[in-house]
């Protein structure tokens, strides 16, 4: 058989020689990246897939109003796949002889498949509860208002033993239920791409004894969602459907009103106060901030912060309206709410956020974030605080938001989440990477990484700090909305070998009706820094 580097030699369990647009895409990208190597194809003889009409009217009218065309459910000719691929119509007697199966049937694997493959076979879910139609993707979780939508990964083995070894919670934003799709399905290959490589990372050994389902939660970090169901109706029933169109009126609504009505517009939050004294408890009562709101043609974000001579600077995203590209800019700021001019600090030829500053070896550095620039970069501070220079790149290649740095246990370690090609959402996968500076050009990436598949949970959303010798992290809850949230983590495990964290404390700005998100938090034993985000409603005359 066919073995890492070389690709695992795989079959496809198919219910008729016609599949989804969306599945005959993954099976060809998981060629591309030589991870599998399709030899044979089982064909069920099920009915030929039908979609189902009112998730298709849904997917059509989501579409036209926000538009987003809808590919995945076109039909595709399995036959056209390329290669010495043989096929056949019964499960029977039949020696398949690979390393694992892929089921594309949209239904239960049958135990005769199960024990054909020397691994396991692999299925796709489309919902926390194990749901194995994929038109029915979000559908549900749209219709009730939900935040998140659960994809995974189930291997099944002959052995009896069964888990998920890749699971993903994404974000469903407000709005437009294609746009989501869209994401999706892009972000569905590259979760195949972290179950295929956590199955080769299994040795031989365990391999043959398949011991590899009973320990996957363990290696992987994954967790066994719902078993493996089709939904009770084939299509969606009409109070369903009703449901759906009800709730395609109202985002109809929002968009409208966000375009016409409403403006929103990040502001900075200020709180003076001596940690010492305080804590932590005053640190994260956000309606003590003072409010510092930006002229009406930008928005103020990303705030970090720094106290020298008895002075408090504040650090952050300044992005005008007119070009919607940020750059980085410093203020210092008064213990009676006012502030000085903010003065631009640093700007390039793309856009710069997270304005990440730290002390190293007697010097200030920053590294802010340039994911749609591809690289990560450290700039270093000439003249504190306003003159700043590229000291060099980290970096490159990659598409990281967020990175955030600490020092721990004899490393130092940057975390930021990570997309594999532009224009994914950069709240979704947060990876860690590590060396022995900060200024290092040769980090290594974690092994487990991506730690955090979620989207309410990976993204980065400040500086680390200790309480009580203990570590703890900041992110943003990125569920539903960019930043709508603040979370503290606490950090259990950090090494080279394994990342664990529990979240601890979760902040939204429920004291202000006017304020619909909160995504940053930074600290030191003067002054915290905050951001929200301000609804104002038009003045139409």
């Amino acid at each position: 058989m066919a073995h890492f580097p070389h690709g695992f030699s795989a079959g496809l369990i198919v219910g008729s020689t016609t599949v989804w647009r969306w599945q005959y895409q993954l099976i060809q990208s998981l060629i591309e990246w030589g991870l599998v190597d399709v030899r044979k194809i089982i064909i069920l003889g099920l009915p030929q897939i039908t979609s189902d009409k009112s998730i298709s009217l849904l997917h059509r009218l989501d579409g036209k109003v926000f538009s987003c065309e809808v590919s995945a459910f076109d039909l595709v000719d399995i036959a056209t796949l390329t290669g010495d691929i043989h096929f056949f119509d019964t499960i029977s007697s039949v020696d398949i002889n690979v390393d694992i199966l892929i089921n594309l049937s949209e239904v239960s694997a049958a135990s005769e498949c199960i024990d054909m493959a020397a691994l396991c076979v692999l299925t796709p879910l489309f919902s926390k509860g194990g749901e194995l139609r994929s038109q029915r993707l979000a559908v549900h979780e749209y219709i009730q208002g939900q935040t998140e939508v659960c994809l995974s990964v189930l291997a099944e083995s002959k052995s009896g033993g069964d888990g998920v070894i890749a699971e993903a919670s994404h974000s469903l934003n407000s709005g437009s239920l294609t746009r989501n799709l869209y994401q999706y399905w892009f972000w569905l290959a590259y979760l195949w791409q972290q179950a295929i490589r956590f199955l080769k990372q299994v040795d031989d050994a365990s391999a043959e004894t398949l011991s590899i389902l009973d320990n996957c939660s363990q290696k992987n970090g994954a967790s066994l969602i719902g078993r493996p169901v089709n939904s009770d109706r084939r299509h969606l029933s009409v109070t369903d459907t009703s449901k759906a169109i009800l709730r395609l009126s109202g985002h109809i609504k929002q968009k409208f009103q966000q375009k016409y009505q409403h403006t929103e517009q990040w502001v900075l939050l200020i709180k003076h106060f001596n940690y010492g004294a305080s804590g932590d408890n005053e640190v994260l009562d956000f309606s003590g901030y003072q409010e510092l709101s930006p002229p009406d043609d930008c928005f103020w974000a990303d705030p970090f912060v720094i106290s020298q001579d008895n002075k408090n600077y504040v650090f952050f995203e300044e992005l005008p309206f007119a070009t919607e590209r940020g750059h980085l800019s410093c203020m210092e700021v008064f213990s009676d709410g006012t502030h000085s001019d903010p003065v631009i600090i640093l700007q390039e030829d793309h856009h710069l956020s997270y304005p990440n500053v730290f002390e190293y070896e007697s010097s200030y550095y920053m590294i802010p974030e340039s994911g749609d620039h591809g690289t990560i970069d450290v700039y270093r501070c000439t003249a504190f605080p306003y003159q700043w220079g590229h000291h060099q790149t980290l970096m490159s290649n990659i598409h990281a938001y967020d990175s955030t740095l600490i020092e721990h246990d004899g490393h130092w370690w940057l975390f930021a989440t990570v997309v594999p090609e532009p224009g994914l959402s950069g709240c979704q996968a947060l990876h860690i990477f590590y060396a022995d500076s900060p200024l290092s050009t040769d980090w290594q990436e974690h092994s487990q990484s991506p730690v955090i598949n979620r989207a309410a949970r990976a993204r980065p959303g400040g500086n680390f700090f200790i309480k009580d010798q203990q570590l703890y992290r900041v992110s943003q809850d990125c569920a539903g909305e960019y930043g709508a949230g603040i979370n503290v983590n606490k950090v259990i495990e950090l090494n080279t070998e394994r990342y664990e964290e529990t979240l601890v404390y979760q902040s939204y700005p429920d004291w202000d009706d006017k304020l619909t998100a909160l995504h940053t938090l930074n600290f030191n034993e003067h002054i915290a820094a905050s951001d929200a985000l301000r609804v104002k409603t038009k003045r139409l005359f």
